[in-house]
């Protein structure tokens, strides 16, 4: 299902095309597993902010910046 997002994004124009779907899923998954993980071991801080500081480094890593959109 993620893989299905990603070239749903890739189609818009909004993820890297050269990027393989299946795998940029898994790291998606990875990075949310070792972030709740790491989150579990410390747990006073909010999930939610760690959830969403690792999508952010994440998506820049996966996202055309405006200097690659395609027309």
């Amino acid at each position: 299902m993620i893989a299905e997002v990603v070239a749903a994004g890739q189609e818009r124009g909004e993820i890297g095309p050269r990027l393989n779907q299946e795998k940029v899923a898994m790291q998606l998954l990875q990075s949310c597993m070792g972030t709740v993980l790491l989150w579990s071991l410390d747990g006073v801080s909010a999930l939610q902010e760690h959830i969403e500081e690792s999508f952010q480094h994440f998506w820049r890593a996966i996202a055309l910046s405006g200097g690659e959109l395609e027309p």
